[in-house]
């Protein structure tokens, strides 16, 4: 499993170029995003695509949100990137 303490402060120093990034946001709005992606990805079965497991982290994104201001459908790719990140290296980011 990927230490999601050190994914987030990976995304917290490449977050402002993200493209799908609102310069009105925070990375505190991002950040449970990032963090359930890489959950998300750590609870997966190694096959689980991002788009598959898609349906449960957005399903839960009302508890786990915390105090960011996104709804699902602008967190929904910056949770994407963090599981695809950790997908891509096979798990060893």
């Amino acid at each position: 499993a990927v230490d999601p303490t050190a994914e987030v402060a990976y995304w917290k120093e490449n977050h402002a170029s993200q493209p799908y990034q609102d310069a009105t946001r925070t990375f505190a709005d991002y950040e449970p995003a990032y963090r359930a992606g890489v959950e998300a990805r750590n609870a997966a079965n190694p096959e689980t695509t991002s788009d598959q497991a898609e349906p449960t982290v957005s399903a839960a994104w009302a508890k786990t949100k915390g105090e960011s201001r996104l709804p699902w459908d602008k967190a929904r790719s910056a949770a994407k990137a963090a599981y695809e990140r950790i997908e891509a290296s096979g798990g060893k980011v």
